[in-house]
C-alpha cells in the first residue's frame, strides 16, 4: 500500500512541477514592464510552490523502494532545490532583505510557516567512498595528533632525579593532607550529631497536642481538597475532550513506536533493493562485455572500413579522422538514428540559444535610455534540466507499473544503459585502432601516388604544436603550486598540528530550538521604514539552511551557481552563532578550518608564511570539500583603529588575503566562509561588506522562542510540564536571557532527586528563576545597538531608501490600500 500511495503522490507532484515550469517559460516570453511589488509577489508565490514540490519529492525519495526511481528523484530534488535558491536570491535583490515574511501568501496557499522549511534530503548524508576515506583520515589525524601532542610533551620534558623525588614527595604530602582532612571532617560530623541529639532531648514542647493535631488536620484537608479538585478538573477536561486521557496517551505512544518500526523496516528494504540493483548491474555488464562487446567492435570496424573505401572511391583520397572532442567515428559516419542522448544535447542547445537571445534582448533594452525595462527575472540554470527530467518522466516512469511486491529494479533499463556505456567505450577503443589503420592506409596510398608522407607530416606538426602549448600552460600552473610534491595526508597533518583544522561537536540543525515571527508582514513601514521586523531563531535557522547546508550538501546544486561564498553572523554572546556553524558542519559532514585572528596569531609568520597558509587552506579545502572556514571575532580583521584592550599583535593580518580567497571560490569548490562577531560596531563597514556577501543579525529570543526553549529543554531533561509550572510567567520573567542561560538553569534544577519527586511535588517557576538570576541578561539597549548597526549596511540602506521613496509616492493612496487589506482579510475569515 505504501508503494502505491507514494507513487500516486509522485505522479501528482510531477504534474504540479510541470505546470510550474510551463508557467515560468511563459513568463520569460511575457512583457517585462512590471512594478517591484508585483514582481516580488510573483517570485514569492513561485518560491513557495517550489518549496512545496521539493518537500513532496523528498518524502517520495525517502519512501519509494526502487533504486532507479530514487536516482531519478535525486536529480529532480537537486534541480528543484537549486531553483528555490535562485528564487531566494531574486527575492533578496527585490526586497533588499535577507529575511522574507510571507504570512499573507501562506494564508492564501493554505500553508503554515513550518512549510517554508526545506527538508534536507537523506542522500546529503551519504558520502562516496573517496569522501568517506578523506573524512576518516581527517578525524583520525585530529584524534591521533592530540594524543601524540601529550605524549611528545612528556617525552621531551624529562625530569632529573632530584625533581622526580621532589614531585613524589609533594604528591605524598598532598595525599596525607587529604587523609587528615577527611578524618577531621568525620570527627566533626560525629561531634555535631551528638550535640544535636542533646539539644533535642533538652528541648521543651512549645505547642500542645491539640494544636499540633489541628495543624496536621489543616494540612491534610488542604492536600485532600487539591487532590479532589485536580481529579474533578481532569474528568471535566476529558469530558470536553480537551485533555488526552491516559489510555489515549498510551495509544499515541504505541502508534509512534509502530511508525518508527515501519520506517526502520522500510529503510532495510531500501538498502536490500539497492544492493540487489548494484549486483544486477555488475552481472549485466559482465554479460555484455563477454558476449556483445567483441561483436560490436567487429561491426564498427566493418562500418568504418566501408566508409574509408567509399570515401576514397568518391574523392580519390582517404578522409581525416575526427578528433574525440568532435565525436570521433560517430561524427564521421553521421548515423541517422538519433539516440536519446543526442535529443538531450539538442534540447540543451535550443534552451541555451533561447537564453542567449533573451540576454541579448535585455542588454538592448538596458542600452536604450528612453525606455525603462522594469524588473526582469533572471534566466534559470536549472529549468532546462528540469524540462528534460519532466519529459523523461513522461516517457519512462509515468506509466511504469510497480515491479513485484517490493518494487524491484527494472532490468530492461539497466540493460539499455549498459549497452549505451558499452557502445561508447567500444567506440573510443575502436577509434584509436582505426586512426592508426587510417594513417597507414593514407601513407600507402600517397606512396602509390608519389606523395610520400605529405599529409602525415602536416598532422604530426599540428599535434606537436598543440602538445607544446599544452605543456607550457601546465608548467605555468605547477609553478604556482607551493606544495607540488606533498600528498593529502601530509597537508592535513600539518594543518592539524598547527591547529588550523579543528574538530567540532555533533550538533544537528534541529537542535537549534526556536520559533517563527508570525506577524512579520503585518507591520506597517510607511510611517518609519527603519523599523524592520526582527527575524526569530527559527527564521534564522531556515536562512542558514538555504544559504549554507543545501548548496554545500550537493555538488549538483553548487556547480550551477546558486550558492553564497561568505556570510557574517552578528549578535550578543550566547544567541547561537557558533552553534549554527557546528550545525552546518554536522549536516554536510564538512572539514572545519579555523582562521580566527587569535588562532592564526604567531603561526606562519611573514608574507611568505601568510601565502603558504592561504595556499594550504585553499588546496586542502578543495581536496577535502565540503570545507567550512570559520572566523571567530571577525571584527579583528576590519578595525578602523585597533583597541588598546586587544592583545593581538597582527590583528589585520588577513584583511587583504581573505577577500582574495573568497573571490577565488568557484562553482566546483564547495568552500564557504562564516564569520561570527559580538562587537561589529567600530569596524570598517566598506571592507566588511566587500568581504562578506550576506550579513545576519541574531538577537535575543522573543517570547515565543523562549517558550519553545523552556518546554524543549525541560522535556529533554525528563521534566514534566504541568499547569503549576506556569510556563507563560517563566517566559515573561526570562526576557533578555539566552539559550545557554535557560539550559544551565534547567540542568541545575532537574537533578536526579528532583526528577524522582515530580509525581508528588510538581515543578514550579520559582525553582528555575532562582538559578536564572545568577546570569546577566542582555539589555534592550544592546539589542537596539545591533539593529542600528544593521541599518548602516549597504543592503539595508538600499531597502530603507526604496521604502521611503515608495511611501512618499503612495501617501495619497495609503487609506485606500488599508481598507482593501481589511476587506480582503474579512473575506478570508
Amino acid at each position: 500500500m505504501t508503494n502505491k500511495t507514494y507513487s500516486i503522490l509522485w505522479k501528482a507532484t510531477q504534474e504540479e512541477l510541470k505546470t510550474l515550469i510551463e508557467y515560468e517559460v511563459q513568463e520569460e516570453m511575457a512583457s517585462v514592464d512590471q512594478e517591484r511589488l508585483v514582481t516580488t509577489k510573483k517570485t514569492s508565490i513561485q518560491y513557495l510552490k517550489y518549496i512545496r514540490v521539493t518537500n513532496k519529492l523528498t518524502s517520495c525519495y525517502e519512501n519509494i523502494l526502487q533504486p532507479q526511481k530514487r536516482r531519478f528523484l535525486q536529480k529532480l530534488i537537486d534541480n528543484c532545490i537549486g531553483r528555490v535558491l535562485e528564487l531566494k536570491h531574486e527575492l533578496v535583490s527585490l526586497e533588499f532583505s535577507e529575511v522574507h515574511f510571507l504570512d499573507d501568501l501562506l494564508l492564501e496557499m493554505k500553508m503554515v510557516p513550518s512549510d517554508m522549511d526545506i527538508t534536507i534530503p537523506q542522500y546529503f548524508y551519504e558520502k562516496t567512498v573517496e569522501e568517506q576515506e578523506k573524512m576518516a583520515l581527517v578525524k583520525e589525524l585530529l584524534r591521533y595528533l592530540s594524543v601524540e601532542g601529550s605524549v611528545k610533551y612528556w617525552s621531551d620534558t624529562r625530569l632529573t632525579v632530584k625533581e622526580a623525588v621532589r614531585l613524589i614527595q609533594s604528591h605524598e604530602q598532598a595525599l596525607r593532607g587529604r587523609e587528615s582532612f577527611l578524618e577531621a571532617q568525620r570527627l566533626f560530623e560525629i561531634k555535631e550529631e551528638n550535640r544535636l541529639k542533646e539539644c533535642r532531648k533538652n528541648r521543651k514542647i512549645e505547642i500542645t497536642k491539640a494544636e499540633a493535631a489541628t495543624r496536621i488536620q489543616r494540612a491534610f484537608r488542604w492536600y485532600n481538597f487539591h487532590k479532589n479538585f485536580k481529579r474533578i478538573y481532569g474528568e471535566e477536561m476529558n469530558l470536553l475532550r480537551m485533555q488526552p486521557s491516559v489510555t489515549e496517551k498510551a495509544e499515541h505512544f504505541h502508534a509512534f513506536q509502530k511508525l518508527e518500526n515501519l520506517k526502520k523496516s522500510r529503510q532495510d528494504l531500501i538498502l536490500k533493493n539497492e544492493l540487489e540493483y548494484l549486483q544486477k548491474i555488475e552481472e549485466i555488464k559482465k554479460e555484455i562485455e563477454n558476449y556483445h562487446a567483441p561483436l560490436a567492435v567487429e561491426n564498427l570496424k566493418v562500418k568504418i572500413r566501408a566508409y574509408f573505401e567509399k570515401y576514397r572511391e568518391t574523392h580519390n583520397e582517404y578522409p581525416t579522422f575526427p578528433a574525440e572532442e568532435e565525436g570521433g567515428s560517430a561524427a564521421m559516419l553521421k548515423e541517422t538514428v538519433i539516440t536519446h542522448s543526442e535529443e538531450k544535447s539538442k534540447t540543451e542547445t535550443v534552451s541555451k540559444e533561447r537564453i542567449v537571445i533573451d540576454k541579448k534582448e535585455t542588454k538592448k533594452t538596458t542600452e536604450e535610455p528612453e525606455e525603462t525595462p522594469g524588473f526582469v527575472s533572471k534566466s534559470s540554470k536549472y529549468i532546462p534540466e528540469l524540462l528534460e527530467l519532466v519529459n523523461e518522466y513522461d516517457r519512462v516512469w509515468k506509466d511504469k507499473e510497480i515491479i513485484g511486491v517490493f518494487d524491484k529494479c527494472d532490468e530492461e533499463i539497466i540493460r539499455q544503459e549498459a549497452f549505451e556505456e558499452m557502445e561508447l567505450r567500444v567506440r573510443i577503443q575502436t577509434d584509436k585502432i582505426m586512426r592508426e589503420e587510417l594513417y597507414r592506409l593514407t601513407e600507402a596510398f600517397e606512396r602509390d601516388l608519389g606523395k610520400k608522407g605529405k599529409k602525415g607530416g602536416k598532422k604530426g606538426g599540428k599535434k606537436g604544436g598543440k602538445k607544446d602549448k599544452g605543456k607550457g600552460k601546465g608548467k605555468g600552473k605547477k609553478e604556482k603550486d607551493l606544495t607540488p610534491n606533498r600528498n593529502f595526508e601530509s597537508l592535513v597533518k600539518e594543518l592539524v598540528k598547527e591547529g588550523i583544522i579543528v574538530s567540532y561537536p555533533n550538533f544537528s540543525l534541529n537542535d537549534f530550538i526556536g520559533d517563527y515571527n508570525y506577524v512579520g508582514s503585518s507591520q506597517d513601514f510607511e510611517s518609519d521604514p527603519e523599523k524592520e521586523p526582527v527575524p526569530c531563531l527559527r527564521d534564522i535557522r531556515r536562512i542558514m539552511n538555504e544559504y549554507c547546508i543545501l548548496p554545500m550538501g550537493s555538488a549538483a546544486i553548487h556547480t550551477k551557481g546558486a550558492y553564497v561564498k561568505s556570510i557574517l553572523l552578528a549578535g550578543p554572546k550566547g544567541v547561537g552563532k557558533k552553534s549554527l556553524v557546528h550545525a552546518v558542519c554536522t549536516e554536510i559532514g564538512a572539514t572545519l578550518v579555523d582562521l580566527s585572528a587569535a588562532n592564526v596569531a604567531g603561526k606562519y609568520p611573514g608574507k611568505e608564511g601568510l601565502d603558504m597558509l592561504m595556499h594550504l587552506v585553499a588546496k586542502v579545502g578543495r581536496m577535502a570539500q565540503p570545507t567550512l572556514v570559520h572566523i571567530d571575532d571577525a571584527e579583528n580583521y576590519f578595525w578602523k583603529k585597533q583597541p588598546t584592550t586587544s592583545v593581538l599583535v597582527e590583528a589585520v593580518r588577513l584583511k587583504k588575503e581573505l577577500p582574495k580567497f573568497i573571490k577565488s571560490i568557484g562553482n566546483d569548490d564547495r568552500i564557504m566562509v562564516i564569520g561570527t562577531t559580538v562587537a561589529p560596531f567600530d569596524v570598517d563597514l566598506k571592507g566588511l561588506s566587500t568581504c562578506y556577501n550576506k550579513v545576519l543579525t541574531i538577537l535575543t529570543p522573543d517570547h515565543n522562542c523562549r517558550r519553545a526553549l523552556w518546554s524543549e529543554m525541560i522535556l529533554k531533561h525528563k521534566g514534566i510540564i504541568t499547569p503549576e509550572l506556569c510556563l507563560s510567567t517563566l517566559c515573561g520573567v526570562s526576557e533578555g536571557f539566552t539559550a545557554p542561560h535557560i539550559k544551565t538553569a534547567v540542568e541545575k534544577v532537574l537533578t536526579d532527586r528532583r526528577l524522582a519527586l515530580q509525581s508528588k511535588i510538581p515543578l514550579f517557576a520559582t525553582e528555575f528563576i532562582r538559578f536564572l538570576s545568577d546570569h546577566t541578561p542582555v539589555s534592550l539597549e544592546e539589542n537596539d545597538e545591533y539593529k542600528a548597526w544593521l541599518t548602516k549596511m549597504p543592503l539595508q540602506k538600499k531597502r530603507t531608501k526604496i521604502l521611503k521613496e515608495e511611501s512618499g509616492e503612495m501617501t495619497e493612496d495609503a487609506r485606500v490600500k488599508d481598507t482593501e487589506k481589511q476587506l480582503s482579510r474579512k473575506k478570508l475569515y
